[in-house]
Formats: structure tokens, sequence, C-alpha cells
């Protein structure tokens, strides 16, 4: 009963995220509406890195290089001399979304009680490392809209 309700909730963060990245072109998408927030680059890109971990519990490939994302990890400071293109982005965003469905669809509810390893969240199981996961995966979802209409453009979502 978990799964599905998990694919629904990454079903429902792609959606989001997509329609807020609609159209966007990369110098709007590395604006930032005040000095020290985020743009909207960098919160796609930290989404990104931070899936990671969901590809780990599920035993899928992440569809770029281990590495290529550090720059948008917890901490560092947006930084458009290093920001991978959108198009990039949001076309590992994709193939993430694939591949972490395919992944939750061969796994059974026993095996979101085992103990996730190499994830450093402190959760005792998959299921609450991944319901935090998908509920801060939300948190920046909702961050691009707002950050769309910082950027002068109208509401993706009504």
């Amino acid at each position: 009963m978990f799964i599905p309700m998990l694919q629904r909730q990454l079903g429902f963060n792609q959606f989001a995220i997509e329609k807020n990245l609609e159209g966007l072109t990369d110098d709007e998408a590395l604006q930032t509406p005040v000095a020290g927030a985020s743009s909207l680059n960098w919160v796609l890109g930290h989404i990104l890195a931070t899936r990671r971990y969901l590809h780990q519990m599920t035993g899928t490939q992440a569809p770029w290089e281990t590495g290529d994302l550090d720059v948008y990890n917890r901490g560092t400071s947006p930084d458009s001399a290093s920001a991978v293109p959108l198009s990039t982005l949001l076309s590992h965003f994709a193939a993430s979304q694939t591949a972490l469905m395919e992944g939750l669809s061969a796994m059974s509810e026993a095996d979101m009680q085992a103990e996730p390893k190499d994830v450093p969240l402190g959760e005792k199981s998959k299921a609450e490392a991944f319901s935090g996961l998908s509920f801060h995966e939300a948190y920046h979802a909702g961050q691009l809209g707002v950050l769309r209409r910082a950027a002068g453009r109208d509401a993706a979502i009504s």
C-alpha cells in the first residue's frame, strides 16, 4: 500500500516541477530574487542531487555520473558559473522519474521495512526515508512556483 502512495506523491512532484519550469530560459532559471536566495536552477539541481538516495534505495541507476551534481548539495551556494544547463537538469529529472517508478514497482512492501544503507538520514526503514525525501522534494517543488513568479513569469499552476 505504501509503494503506490509513494509513486503517486512522486507523480504529483513531477507535475509541479515540470509545470513550474515549463518555458523558462537558462537566464531566468539562474536569477536569484533576493541576495542569498537560491535560483530555480539550483533548486532543481538540489532535488536531483538528493534523489541519489531514492536511486540507492530502489537499486536504480541515476541518469548522471557520480559527482556531476555535487554543486547542488545541501550547504552549497548557488553559482551560475558551475550551473548545469536547465535542459540537462530537466532531462535528468525525466529519466530519474522513469527509473524510480520502475524501481518502486519492483519493490515489495517488505523491502520498505529494510534499513536504508548508505543513506545518511537517520531513518530506520526505507519507508521512513522515502517519506521524508518525498516531502523534501515537494517542499522544493513549491519553491519553484514562487521562484517562477519572481522571474517575471505567470503562475504555472493555479
